[in-house]
């Protein structure tokens, strides 16, 4: 007989605080780190985490994770996980008055969003549907759309704070700091800055700068001085760039003259878009197209810098870039080189949807065609891993049903879904 004993095992949720009067308001397993953590918030807004591994020595302690202070925690909790950074909770309001909906980063352990509601019904549900979150508010379900960008430190700095333009003339604000340094033995790396940039670069920094807004200060005075050796000098320093100037850099490269690049290298591929020529400036092209980027952000700024020629001409290099005769993107793999490119062109299409359509210019529906082709070149894979996948989940089942002592025939299942 196959003992399945063995595989379970129980604990008792408590804490190790010398107060015993706290309860239980909420719980949730959640996998990151290749772990699954049983995660527990309690009636003090204290949220502790327990490693479930095979050990039996991880169940016995559990380390605080942080605190929730925009959920009150007099009521019922509930939690639902979104991916290995993100979690959502939903709950009653801090001051009690209606519920709050919020998307917790699990990473910087920080609220990324919140959505109040006027209503709050004790014991209330949350189910996640795709990128939709589903949940009753009084006699109706709510349907909340939700979307998870790319965690960004450096765009959480500072965020919590308020900013006052009201400042007295007179009064000047001196800044002062000290520069530690930890480890003396570290090796920095050798980059020559021009000597008329050194200088604004070092008062940024010790300003305490984020790279954003030192990028956004200096970049557009390079763009707009056609200084492409200081330009490649920024993109292989710096590697957040705001997404207002990613899009006026790529409309600068697109549309500036060939004979401003140093190499006049050309490419001999028929598929290598001509306007793109020399291949000196596809290799800047290349290092915006390896930046991270928020497409929320990125596609305003596609869509009111980039023209339709524009769009045409970048469209037909991501579709070079995916070919055969193509080359990965400068430092990446082949699948995140891919994965850049598939994000770019999705980016780059919703930004410009409504040009592509009422165009009547025959260009558009040759890159369109590309575009096409190149999606159903790239699924042929994706088929063949289903059918792949379809015979593995057979001979899993399979194994399951031998394995286990009572086999159960039925194709279907009958659950009763409770809004409360």
């Amino acid at each position: 007989m196959y003992n399945l004993m063995n595989y379970f095992g129980k604990m008792k949720l408590s804490r190790d605080d010398y107060q015993t009067d706290y309860s239980l308001k909420g719980y949730i397993f959640h996998s990151f780190e290749n772990t699954v953590h049983l995660l527990t918030l309690w009636s003090d807004r204290r949220i502790f985490s327990q490693a479930l591994e095979d050990s039996e020595d991880s169940l016995i302690s559990s380390d605080l994770f942080g605190v929730i202070e925009s959920v009150s925690a007099k009521y019922a909790v509930c939690m639902l996980a979104l991916d290995a950074n993100y979690i959502a909770m939903f709950g009653a309001n801090c001051n009690e008055e209606g519920a709050v909906l919020l998307i917790y980063n699990t990473q910087f352990k920080v609220t990324q969003s919140k959505q109040s509601f006027k209503l709050f019904t004790n014991g209330a549900r949350l189910w996640c549907y795709e990128n939709n979150l589903l949940l009753p508010v009084g006699q109706n379900l709510a349907v909340v759309p939700f979307y998870l960008e790319t965690e960004q430190l450096a765009a959480l700095i500072g965020s919590h704070k308020i900013v006052n333009d009201e400042v007295d003339a007179d009064i000047a604000i001196v800044q002062e700091f000290e520069v530690g340094s930890w480890d003396k033995k570290m090796k920095l790396r050798d980059v020559s800055i021009p000597g008329s940039l050194k200088f604004k670069i070092e008062e940024a920094v010790k300003k305490g700068l984020p790279e954003s807004i030192i990028t956004e200060e200096l970049l557009s005075s390079i763009v707009n001085d056609q200084d492409l050796e200081s330009l490649m000098l920024y993109l292989n320093t710096f590697l957040d760039i705001p997404e207002k100037l990613i899009a006026k850099i790529l409309k600068f490269l697109i549309n500036a003259n060939k004979k401003i690049f140093p190499n006049q290298s050309r490419s001999m591929s028929k598929l290598f878009p001509s306007d793109l020529q020399p291949l000196s400036r596809t290799e800047l092209i290349d290092k915006i197209l390896c930046k991270p980027f928020s497409d929320i952000l990125l596609i305003p700024h596609l869509r009111s810098e980039l023209a339709l020629a524009d769009v045409i001409t970048l469209l037909r290099y991501i579709c070079f870039l995916c070919s055969e005769e193509g080359h990965l993107l400068p430092g990446l793999n082949v699948v995140k080189s891919q994965a850049a490119l598939i994000e770019w062109c999705l980016a780059v299409v919703d930004a410009n949807y409504q040009k592509l359509l009422f165009s009547k210019d025959d260009c558009v529906t040759d890159v369109v065609n590309e575009i096409d082709n190149m999606v159903a070149e790239h699924l042929v894979p994706v088929e063949d891993f289903k059918f792949l996948l379809t015979i593995l989940n057979y001979y899993k089942a399979k194994r399951m049903n031998s394995n286990s002592v009572c086999i159960n025939n039925v194709k279907y299942s009958i659950e009763q879904v409770c809004f409360y």
